[in-house]
């Protein structure tokens, strides 16, 4: 279905995300799951002016998500189609009003700790708001004020048009949206789709106050309005706020739309394109169907079974058999208007052709009538566990129901679609590919190397239950756990100490390849076997690896956990290394290292942190080098699980609908066996430096990068909580680094801080992107934001709204039970405690302007910071 949920572009992705039935023995039959889609009970009315609005209550956190939806994308835009109109209204609706001037709606509902943002897709442009429900009534009079008076100031558009033109070369350099938009381009050769969303410089350059004032009135009329509110609510009192403060929006005539009819494709099309970077990118797609077509639920199957999980026919054939590419996926994406079935891969050096025929292949065995049952069921259980899984936040639930309401006229179009995928047989899915994925209906776009060289070498309460614990086996292995009973899963991560701190230059990378291995065979079992196994379980299962820690992480449907514990038990015991699987991932890493290099900001960033920790670990990438993956050998893997898989150097975390006794029970029988070690990390804090350390790259790239590094308090040290609020006052629409930059002087589309807190000593970095004429400027403007806060500090109202913004952001970032899972391992992992979630409100609460400032001084000294710039090639 793809067009209900953002699009997001599935790079590298070797974690498994696929749903199944259970079954008890080594090759479980597959059956189809019995879950039905978990939406929570809502309310859909009408205002008297027209307005659709949706209420659902969830009081699983103290937090409200709305969503609005206006019905006009960039394929309506009429007379303004290829303008990006819809994307520049989206980019100006939160720029003022006429009661307040620009700058102030978005600071007025940060301060409440409340957030929001845009979207602008083909079919609708989207706000969304997340808040704390004490502060409901005052967003929604904030938003009532945005929808009807937009003051679209002339200055503020001008200063926008400048963003949104750097925007638009931002995707011009970065190749995955590249590669979308010479897809488009050629499929589609009338319809609007063919344009990208965000616009064309030549016809952007020239839309006039006057026109975005016609299109707004034109199109932001209340009954041309979806507001889906989910959260921590009671329906009437909220029906009654929205009443008061959006009933007396406007309404207009909304006269129909007339969109060129795409023409039927009679014969293949193909494209590419040069591009200076090191990767082989290629999307192919076949003309499909819209939302509404009933051969949707059959092509969404199809699109799974061919290339929605790591055990499907593409992935299979082409990665694991055959080795043609580094990644490689499919989606059915199913807008207003029919979409497109495409298969997306990056494709190693010369090979485009091999791929293309052999997706082919792979479609022909389908056509032929060669799928299983079992596939079926697979591909089932994955759209459908995916569809409970994407439910559990109130943000996606707010999405969910206006998209559906906006899109199909049913705001429950969820349920109805798991229905409908339960029902589609094994002939249908034979049929939709004969039907639908001929050669003659598609299409095929390349973006490849221009040469072999082009690049030169107070925190409220949680209502999660308290049930909660931690337990220390004899052999030093520590399990913690917390328990709520939403949702039939669990999520587990197994954490171990490792990452960079286990690492120096020759040895960069294995930590990451170590843990790519976990899932690629055991004594007893292959890769393959592991994989079905993990499936048939219902699993989605996934290896990570940072700078100071490598592990697991699952979701598993909560009856299935002993058994997906036993499978990781033996994955960490009994690892195989098989060479050929060990080949393929040396050489998905430097795949990964090559689009690492060609991506300015983290290409940017790690030349940073090589003038800042020089001689350190931390100087690395997780990645490594070319250089060190190549030295890495079977043997050091080998020798690196012996070192570092040692139980005083683990911890399991399990978050969800937990039996504790039960699981807890298991893993200490499991797990007691594995043995204490001495485990050898890197401990010593980085060398001392004075001066100003600088480096200058450059990359064939539209826009420079510039930036200025420090270091940092570590994760452990109670510092980093005022340099928390420190990135949240520079960062954001309101933040300090916005304001000057890109609102004063539009010099820059991105800008903003972030802060890394590593285990034993962190980093702090500002950067923005500019024109290769302005970097002089920006570094200036970089330098003065951080004199500013020297000499003048940060004002009351800058305090109270930070912590109020990242107490909101530390709440909804634990409303998943993997990020819940994660966070607890890591902290018990750490040293922080398990719990030390609990703790972050008190920690935010004592600080001071004052205890800001002088953390300002101690770690922000201009006379010794590092500064890294990467500048457009000539």
């Amino acid at each position: 279905m793809f067009s209900l949920l953002k699009k997001k572009y599935i790079v590298f992705s070797l974690i498994v995300i696929v749903l199944s039935l259970t079954s008890c023995d080594n090759n479980p039959q597959i059956g189809l799951i019995d879950v039905d889609c978990p939406l929570p009970q809502a309310k859909r009315f009408e205002l008297a002016n027209g307005m659709t609005v949706i209420l659902s209550e969830n009081h699983n956190t103290p937090f409200v998500a709305l969503e609005v939806l206006v019905k006009v994308g960039s394929s309506l835009e009429e007379e303004f189609t290829s303008s990006g109109i819809s994307h520049f209204v989206e980019h100006m609706l939160f720029k003022g009003t006429k009661k307040m001037p620009a700058g102030k709606v978005e600071e007025r509902i940060r301060s409440l700790g409340a957030d929001t943002n845009g979207f602008t897709s083909f079919d609708y442009t989207g706000y969304t708001i997340t808040t704390p429900k004490r502060y409901l009534g005052e967003v929604l009079e904030l938003l009532s004020d945005v929808l009807a008076n937009p003051s679209f100031l002339k200055g503020e558009l001008e200063k926008e048009r400048q963003v949104i033109l750097k925007e638009i070369d931002m995707n011009y350099d970065e190749p995955q949206r590249r590669l979308n938009q010479l897809f488009y381009k050629n499929f589609y050769t009338t319809h609007p789709y063919r344009y990208p969303i965000i616009g064309k410089d030549k016809f952007l350059i020239n839309i006039s106050r006057d026109d975005i004032l016609r299109f707004y009135k034109r199109h932001y009329a209340a009954n041309n309005i979806v507001l889906s509110i989910a959260g921590d609510i009671a329906p009437d009192e909220t029906e009654d706020l929205v009443k008061t403060t959006l009933g007396n929006l406007k309404s207009a005539p909304v006269n129909p739309i007339v969109v060129p009819v795409e023409p039927a494709q009679i014969a293949f099309k193909y494209n590419e394109e040069n591009y200076e970077g090191r990767l082989t990118y290629l999307m192919m797609g076949f003309h499909s169907v819209s939302l509404s077509d009933e051969d949707l639920f059959a092509l969404d199957l199809l699109s799974s079974i061919l290339g929605g999980t790591n055990s499907s026919r593409l992935f299979r054939s082409l990665y694991q058999k055959k080795s043609l590419v580094y990644s490689i996926n499919s989606y059915n994406y199913t807008p207003r208007f029919p979409g497109v079935f495409a298969v997306s891969a990056i494709v190693k050096k010369n090979k485009q052709s091999e791929v293309i025929n052999s997706i082919y292949d792979e479609i022909g065995e389908i056509k032929n009538g060669k799928v299983s049952t079992e596939e079926i069921n697979l591909a089932k259980n994955n759209l459908i566990l995916s569809y409970v899984s994407n439910l559990e936040t109130i943000q996606s639930q707010a999405s969910d129901f206006a998209a559906s309401e906006a899109l199909t006229g049913n705001f429950r179009f969820s349920a109805h679609y798991i229905e409908k995928i339960k029902k589609v047989t094994k002939r249908e899915i034979i049929e939709a590919a004969g039907k639908y994925l001929k050669k003659d209906n598609s299409a095929v776009s390349i973006l490849k190397p221009a040469s072999n060289d082009a690049i030169g070498k107070k925190e409220p309460q949680r209502t999660r239950s308290d049930i909660a614990g931690k337990i220390t086996l004899k052999n030093g292995l520590r399990i913690v756990y917390t328990k709520r009973k939403d949702y039939p899963k669990i999520s587990l991560t197994v954490a171990l100490k490792g990452g960079l701190l286990a690492e120096n230059r020759d040895t960069n990378g294995i930590s990451n390849i170590a843990s790519g291995m976990f899932l690629k065979g055991t004594t007893y079992k292959s890769s393959e076997d592991i994989q079905k196994i993990i499936e048939s379980y219902g699993a989605a299962i996934g290896a990570f690896s940072g700078n100071n820690s490598f592990g697991i992480k699952v979701d598993i449907l909560d009856r299935n956990i002993e058994k997906i514990l036993d499978i990781i038990y033996e994955i960490m015991s009994r690892p195989s290394l098989p060479e050929e699987e060990f080949r393929k991932e040396k050489a998905l890493t430097k795949a990964k290292i090559m689009e690492r290099d060609d991506d300015i900001y983290s290409s940017t960033a790690l030349s940073l942190k090589q003038l800042l920790y020089n001689e350190h670990p931390y100087e690395l990438d997780t990645l490594g080098t070319n250089e060190s993956v190549e030295r890495i050998k079977r043997k050091d893997v080998a020798d690196f699980y012996k070192d570092y898989i040692a139980s005083n150097n683990i911890v399991i975390s399990v978050a969800g609908n937990v039996d504790e006794k039960k699981i807890l029970g298991f893993i200490k029988r499991k797990f007691g066996y594995i043995r204490p070690k001495n485990v050898k990390l890197f401990e010593r804090e980085p060398g001392i430096y004075n001066p100003v350390l600088f480096k200058s790259n450059t990359m064939p790239k539209k826009e420079a990068v510039i930036m200025v590094g420090f270091r940092a308090p570590s994760i452990t040290s109670n510092d980093r909580y005022g340099v928390e609020i420190l990135e949240s006052i520079l960062s954001g629409a309101d933040g300090r680094l916005f304001q000057e930059i890109r609102q004063k002087r539009a010099l820059s589309y991105t800008q903003g801080a972030f802060y890394v807190p590593a285990l034993i000593s962190g980093y702090f970095i500002i950067y923005a992107s500019v024109n290769k004429d302005n970097v002089d400027m920006a570094k200036r403007l970089l330098f003065k934001e951080i004199e500013k806060l020297k000499h003048k500090g940060i004002t009351e109202y800058e305090l109270t709204t930070a912590k109020n913004k990242l107490l909101s952001k530390h709440w909804f970032s634990l409303q998943r039970d993997s990020d819940l899972s994660t966070m607890m391992a890591l902290d018990e992992l750490y040293g922080l405690g398990y719990d030390n979630f609990k703790l972050y409100s008190g920690n935010l609460e004592p600080i001071r302007v004052c205890d800001v400032r002088s953390i300002v001084n101690k770690y922000f000294d201009l006379k010794s910071c590092a500064i890294s710039v990467t500048l457009p090639a000539e």
